[in-house]
């Protein structure tokens, strides 16, 4: 998320998933989705200052940040202002288009 042009935070889809427990509980899922539809702001789920990557990085470094980690997305600022984003999807395509 941003505001103006400022990187806020993120949502990932697992933080998604998260939300959606009504199976767990033995609960119609569509109806537990539809109250969070309504009941839960961006702003509640989203991570707070995201790890971000440097415009001006190296692969290495993502590469580094994502396998020591628990997400597979990585936003990529300049002066604070997203520009991008680099996922482990990207890194691995990356890596067999080097071979």
């Amino acid at each position: 998320m941003v505001s103006g042009d400022q990187l806020v935070g993120i949502i990932s889809w697992s933080d998604i998933l998260s939300l959606s427990f009504g199976q767990a509980f033995g609960t119609d899922e569509r109806a537990v989705d539809a109250v969070l539809d309504h009941s839960v702001t961006l702003e509640q789920v989203m991570k707070k200052n995201p790890v971000t990557m440097p415009h001006d990085g190296y692969v290495r470094q993502a590469a580094d940040i994502l396998a020591n980690s628990e997400f597979h997305s990585l936003p990529v600022v300049s002066g604070g202002k997203l520009v991008g984003m680099v996922t482990s999807t990207d890194l691995i395509k990356y890596l067999v288009d080097q071979f």
